[in-house]
């Protein structure tokens, strides 16, 4: 199943009626969101800042290529990379995932 496909979640529960959805099928799906969650408020903490992808990398000792993927949703990254971005930013780490 296409998780990154809206309408396909909703077609296997049609043709799967009360039968569970798979564990990995269910975790891809979740993962989905936060990247998506983290990737907003990622870009919005770096900007409010004013810091550039570039600068924040740079900081973090990362290329700019990698802060791009997390912002668009592509990556998540390790809780101690978490961690870090909160440092860099001024921000309480938790804020980047809510």
């Amino acid at each position: 199943m296409d998780v990154q496909d809206p309408n396909a979640l909703m077609a296997w529960l049609k043709e799967n009626g009360n039968r569970p959805i798979p564990a990995d099928v269910m975790v891809e799906y979740l993962l989905i969101g936060l990247r998506d969650v983290f990737g907003r408020a990622l870009t919005q903490e770096r900007e409010r800042v004013g810091l550039s992808k570039r600068k924040l990398a740079a900081r973090c000792n990362v290329d700019s290529s990698y802060i791009g993927q997390l912002e668009s949703g592509k990556r998540l990254p390790s809780l101690s990379f978490l961690v870090r971005l909160g440092v860099e930013l001024g921000c309480d780490w938790r804020a980047l995932l809510s």
